[in-house]
């Protein structure tokens, strides 16, 4: 008995075919294949010979165009801190120069009148003496890059060592010791303001100040305030104040915000403080050196825009606050 032929199908193109063209087929696409393997092959070393350099060839471009424009910005940063630092190392001089002439013209208005004594004498030398300390305290500046996680390339951080020094306070303050200190000068209990002399609108200003006398229950503020703002009895409590007060009270544009950022006061009587003004990351701190406790707040600009002023409020009679140096 005869087996009747079956023409084979082929599973790819499902045609199909006699043995004849079955077996021509079957060459096609071992050729076919064949071809693929020379393109693989030929993909495969220009893959080794090319795509290394190629690839490294634009990425290197891309990080010198990178490189050369992180210079540029250096450069840029560079010259606007020398700026920054001449213009303070400017207003410092004026700042004592200022003071100087009017030690030099009191001094040769005494002895033109031939009218000074063992007292006036005393004045002069502790206050050219003061003007000796101060210009020394100019130099206290330091620079140092601002830690930003935006920025790969950090900006330089201006920080000045100030000695502060009152010139503006409301009624019932004295301002005392050359401008130095501050103190309550009305027997009744009532909150008064005063104001130091700078205004900060760049860089990071530093300052101590220790607490000479305090009343039993214990009410001072220290804090910043916008320079437009008027001074008020109660300038804890003027539009764009922060700061904090000696009775766990926090101030921010001026509302009373008791423990904000679990803030405990531990001023006391004699402690020395440092308050820092730090206006490139619009931020105010407050240390106290006795007990080493540290305190931060934002400062939001569109309440309290530049340049600030450094203010101060006493309550009780007597109380007294004095810049120190570094």
């Amino acid at each position: 008995m005869r087996v009747a032929w079956t023409s084979p199908t082929c599973r790819g193109c499902e045609e199909d075919f006699c043995r004849i063209h079955a077996n021509e087929h079957r060459q096609d696409l071992d050729r076919r294949i064949d071809e693929l393997s020379i393109d693989h092959d030929q993909l495969q070393q220009n893959l080794i010979e090319q795509f290394d350099a190629k690839c490294q060839t634009l990425l290197f471009k891309q990080i010198d165009q990178w490189e050369q424009s992180s210079i540029e910005k250096i450069h840029q940063f560079a010259d606007e801190t020398r700026n920054e630092i001449k213009q303070i190392c400017s207003e410092q001089e004026t700042n004592l120069a200022k003071r100087l002439k009017t030690l030099t013209d009191d001094i040769k208005q005494s002895r033109e009148d031939d009218n000074f004594f063992e007292a006036e004498i005393r004045e002069w030398k502790t206050k050219l003496n003061e003007l000796k300390e101060d210009l020394i305290n100019c130099r206290a500046a330091s620079i140092e890059p601002i830690d930003d996680v935006i920025r790969i390339i950090p900006k330089l951080l201006i920080t000045i060592c100030n000695d502060g020094i009152f010139d503006q306070t409301t009624e019932h303050i004295q301002i005392v010791d050359n401008g130095k200190a501050i103190v309550h000068s009305h027997q009744t209990s009532n909150h008064a303001g005063a104001r130091v002399q700078q205004e900060f609108l760049r860089g990071q200003h530093r300052f101590r100040f220790q607490i000479q006398h305090l009343n039993e229950n214990k009410w001072i503020f220290c804090g910043i305030v916008s320079k437009s703002v008027p001074l008020i009895n109660t300038c804890h409590n003027s539009s764009s104040s922060y700061g904090w007060s000696s009775t766990n009270q926090v101030y921010l544009n001026g509302k009373n915000q008791t423990g904000q950022k679990s803030y405990k006061s531990d001023m006391d009587l004699d402690d020395i403080l440092e308050f820092v003004i730090d206006c490139d990351r619009q931020k105010i701190r407050l240390i106290n050196e006795r007990t080493q406790s540290r305190y931060e707040l934002n400062i939001n600009l569109n309440h309290c825009p530049f340049p600030w002023k450094l203010q101060f409020n006493l309550h009780f009679f007597n109380d007294r606050i004095r810049f120190l140096a570094f």
